[in-house]
């Protein structure tokens, strides 16, 4: 992602340093947009396009962690950067629970704040994938989005329940971004849907068995300790051209 076509929103209450960011990364090339609290930041997410967000902690009224929750559980491919005076190491570890990309403790560095920035836009960028419709690939298999079927790289169907559908195409969406167990939830949802924790490890555990050639060393959905899951296969439009999609091209 080059830096000019990024959109950056600075959510801090001090109101001097929101101005000097925001010049500071403009002149870098940024688009950028303020919020001073919580109401401010949900309505510019709500309506403009935002790829990462600057995120204080404290402020009035509002608390950065619990932002940072809403901002992940809206929107998986937003980057999010906690920049704070907190020198409390609790805060640190909630904030990347929570969903959070980095920290960052004030005073900082503007080159190193930027350096950040550019590193975290690259880890979130988003693909062509992220609102793709009809048929995907990935690894040896094809998963059609409108249909709900999953067929492997000799045409058979792979039985799927709606459940581990929901999550494979919720993690094909986002692939190569982490997605925690409170956005796994929300994601998936109904009557008879038992949210914790514990579900939503059982259903990563049931669909990597089908989809990974070892359950138990699985290389397209990753445990990433303390935050969530990630989909690590490539994904693309068009079957790979090193593995033959028998009957996948009909």
């Amino acid at each position: 992602m080059m830096s000019q076509e990024a959109k950056i929103l600075i959510v801090d209450d001090d109101r001097n340093i929101c101005r000097l960011l925001s010049n500071y990364l403009c002149s870098e090339g940024f688009e950028v947009k303020v919020a001073h609290n919580g109401d401010q930041m949900t309505k510019q997410i709500g309506s403009t396009p935002t790829d990462l967000v600057l995120l204080d902690l404290h402020m009035p009224g509002y608390h950065g962690l619990e932002l940072a929750r809403e901002i992940r559980q809206r929107d998986a491919q937003i980057g999010i950067i906690i920049v704070t005076g907190s020198e409390d190491p609790v805060d640190k570890v909630v904030g990347l629970e929570v969903g959070a990309d980095d920290f960052v403790a004030k005073p900082f560095d503007r080159r190193e704040l930027l350096a950040r920035i550019r590193t975290t836009l690259r880890r979130v960028q988003r693909t062509d994938t992220t609102n793709v419709e009809g048929k995907v690939y990935f690894d040896r298999f094809m998963l059609d989005l409108d249909t709900h079927e999953l067929t492997d790289s000799a045409g058979a169907c792979i039985d799927l329940t709606n459940y581990e559908f929901c999550l494979l195409a919720a993690m094909v969406k986002s692939a190569n971004r982490v997605l925690n167990r409170d956005f796994i939830m929300n994601i998936i949802s109904g009557r008879d849907w038992f949210s914790s924790d514990r579900s939503v490890d059982v259903l990563v555990g049931k669909l990597r068995k089908k989809i990974e050639a070892n359950p138990l060393r699985p290389i397209l959905i990753k445990t990433i300790r303390g935050a969530g899951y990630k989909f690590t296969g490539r994904v693309s439009k068009a079957p790979s051209q090193d593995v033959a999609m028998v009957g996948l091209q009909a």
